[in-house]
């Protein structure tokens, strides 16, 4: 249940750690409306439920076929000799469709049945929730199509008895025919139905890591580091894994969350935060991130992808996989404050403090570079913009800054209580102003009606935050 080396006195018994294992992922519980939810993620989906609908008819015409073999056996006569004998000369018509000849009763449709309803009931009643999820069950695919493949094949054995009788009675080559086209038309209809889905497997191929890992592993340098949420990939092909990145939805792949949380494959640290990301990136120099586009915007938020496209280059991409590493040209992000100010904003925000960059000389001008730090201390339901005002002390502004913060890829109404937001500004400076100290003034407010966002014990009559003076040479 950790990351503790089988062989070390940590360790204990493998009996005991199988039994945790499998005591953690399992437990009794049920309920009818996640079991909804599961059968319409899993069967629901349109390339599942036209083969739902059909196995569930199948399987009823296969209780039927049970049931008239079961008749036909019962009435036939003693010595009566089976059609499935092409050798025989003396066909009869009622034991061809006896109980063994059913082929809803043979022994391997049986054992589809019962595999996959097995599987089937213990994802519903014995696995933890987060278990009950329809990717568990691609494994398990291949049964579920024979059993649907069976049902259809009951329509066919149907319709030969209903409409075909001569061809189970005389001619056993015209029956073998029947059914070997039968087998064609249906092999067809499966492969037209599923086109769209054969068509995406085919452009949307599982993000090539092999290949990424292979690029991290051939530029690797000793003192590198790797971040990526494929640990089990990056052991295999590099030995190597630094953290377990992922911020949404992260349980479902931790152990020992209560005390230091790691990943479920190699025992990673878990990096769940922008914060601990970008400190991770100042202290490693070379910092490698292995991820993918599918992945990307579902477990990442915005903050995170603000400090990769300021932090680090895009080295490789192909197959959905994308490779980064740290930038050798980068300015680094500040990991804390340099000064608190600790300033709520309508209980829902604070301002936890600010870091302030040397005066940036670049050749449009000067540009003052600034860095917040929020916390939010509750869900905000709008998204704010940020101002930022350099003013005189006459309270004349002679500079200004309006955007969202991380520039729109991380709106207020998305983030998280208790996260911290680090938000790098940078003020673009007249040309020609004047050397002297200067007040720097920052807070929130709404695009859509200018309304500032309430500044608790407010001291500027404004709703504004003075984040100090500063002098400019």
């Amino acid at each position: 249940m950790g990351f503790a080396p089988l062989d070390s006195q940590a360790s204990r018994s493998l009996l005991t750690e199988l039994f945790n294992t499998i005591s953690y992922q399992t437990t009794f519980y049920f309920t009818w409306d996640e079991t909804v939810q599961f059968f319409a993620r899993q069967f629901g989906v349109p390339h599942h439920l036209w083969l739902t609908l059909v196995t569930i008819i199948g399987a009823g015409l296969g209780l039927v076929l049970l049931a008239a073999g079961r008749r036909d056996s019962q009435a036939a006569p003693p010595n009566s000799t089976s059609i499935s004998n092409p050798k025989s000369s003396a066909p009869n018509t009622h034991s061809s469709f006896s109980i063994l000849h059913s082929p809803f009763f043979t022994a391997f449709n049986l054992f589809l049945w019962l595999t996959f309803g097995l599987v089937i009931l213990e994802m519903i009643i014995f696995l933890e929730p987060f278990r009950r999820n329809p990717r568990y069950l691609v494994m398990y695919l291949p049964l579920f199509y024979l059993i649907a493949a069976y049902a259809i094949f009951n329509f066919v054995v149907l319709l030969q008895k209903a409409a075909f009788p001569i061809l189970r009675t005389t001619h056993y080559a015209l029956g073998t025919a029947y059914q070997l086209s039968a087998t064609i038309i249906i092999l067809g209809l499966f492969t037209l139905l599923n086109l769209s889905d054969l068509r995406l497997a085919l452009v949307t191929p599982e993000p090539a890591y092999e290949d990424a890992f292979a690029q991290v592993y051939a530029d690797w340098q000793p003192g590198d580091i790797l971040l990526t949420m494929n640990t089990p990939a990056a052991g295999l092909y590099l030995g190597q894994a630094d953290g377990f990145t992922i911020q949404n939805d992260a349980e479902q792949f931790l152990l020992n969350t209560g005390t230091e949380p790691v990943d479920r494959w190699l025992g990673a640290p878990w990096i769940h935060s922008a914060a601990e990301f970008n400190a991770l990136l100042n202290a490693n120099p070379r910092t490698w991130f292995v991820t993918d586009t599918i992945r990307q915007p579902v477990y990442f938020r915005g903050d995170w992808q603000a400090i990769l496209n300021t932090q680090m280059n895009p080295i490789w991409a192909g197959d959905n996989a994308l490779v980064y590493r740290t930038r050798s040209d980068r300015t680094p992000l500040p990991t804390s404050p340099d000064k608190l100010v600790n300033v709520d904003l309508d209980h829902s925000i604070e301002l936890v403090g600010f870091s302030l960059n040397p005066l940036q000389a670049e050749t449009d001008g000067s540009k003052l570079a600034i860095t917040l730090f929020w916390q939010t201390l509750a869900p905000l339901a709008a998204d704010y913009t940020t101002f930022l005002h350099l003013r005189t002390s006459n309270g004349v502004t002679v500079a200004q800054r309006d955007s969202q913060p991380l520039d729109g890829t991380y709106p207020t109404s998305q983030w998280q209580p208790h996260e911290t937001i680090i938000d790098p500004l940078t003020l673009a400076l007249p040309e020609d102003l004047p050397a002297g100290s200067y007040q720097l003034y920052t807070g929130l407010y709404r695009l859509d009606t200018l309304a500032r966002l309430p500044v608790t014990n407010d001291t500027s009559g404004e709703n504004a935050v003075l984040l100090g003076e500063i002098t400019l040479p």
